[in-house]
């Protein structure tokens, strides 16, 4: 359904509401995976969690009516609540289930996989006819509504990767997402700030993008002053001067 867009009911607000969609689903994600695995050592967003498989992750077994098995679980944690292992220093956000048992990467799940594969499909698959949410013919006014359906879901693959990134690391997919993510928000803005559209007039969900996208740059700039790669300072800097 998101990836599909039949010619006849696809406009603007549809996009709008899919891209809402997948914001959603990422946000559903991060609450229960930390409900799950979490020890409550704080915060999913942001780099400050601690994710830690319990007992409950070993017997789960999932069905059509109930996916994620919450049913169970809740059962289980009735009879005889989990205690979870103390979190290795070492992996902040859990070791590859490959490497520690008693502990799960959330990007090796299914779930992941398929959210971080719907939202590149979602951007891949806009109709032509609106790709471009800032017209460069003077004479068309600027949508606001598709342009903040453009930002949406960039803004879901950065919350999305978010938690898991070793930000600025070559070899992090994840931080890598995100900087794409945050480049194309920033393109949307260069092209928005290249007309002379009233900002008033914009989506108010448009603020909260534009901050997900000045954070993660900050991220990245602390990255790269901690290795001394002034090129790379320089050009986040002016990156997020454009932000602000």
């Amino acid at each position: 359904m998101l990836i599909t867009h039949p010619p006849l009911t696809t406009d603007a607000f549809t996009l709008y509401l899919k891209g809402s969609v997948l914001l959603g689903k990422v946000k559903t994600f991060n609450v229960r995976f930390k409900m799950r695995y979490t020890d409550g050592a704080g915060p999913t967003a942001m780099g400050s969690s601690t994710y830690t498989a319990s007992s409950l992750y070993d017997n789960h077994q999932s069905n059509a009516h109930d996916p994620y098995n919450w049913a169970q679980q809740a059962a289980q944690q009735q009879r005889s609540p989990p205690h979870a292992p103390a979190p290795n220093p070492a992996y902040p956000y859990g070791a590859p289930s490959s490497t520690a048992g008693s502990k799960i990467d959330p990007r090796e799940t299914a779930e992941f996989q398929l959210l971080d594969n719907l939202i590149r499909s979602f951007i891949s698959s806009i109709p032509k006819d609106f790709r471009e949410p800032v017209p460069t013919d003077l004479g068309i006014k600027l949508d606001p509504v598709l342009y903040t359906a453009h930002l949406l879901p960039h803004v879901a693959m950065i919350l999305l990767h978010d938690p898991h990134a070793d930000i600025g690391s070559p070899n992090c997919l994840s931080s890598s997402r995100i900087l794409a993510a945050t480049r194309s928000i920033l393109e949307l803005i260069y092209k928005l700030c290249g007309t002379t559209y009233d900002l008033i007039y914009l989506d108010h969900s448009c603020s909260f993008c534009w901050f997900v996208a000045g954070a993660s740059l900050i991220r990245f700039l602390k990255a790269k002053m901690r290795i001394g790669d002034d090129t790379e300072v320089q050009r986040i800097t002016q990156e997020l001067g454009v932000v602000r």
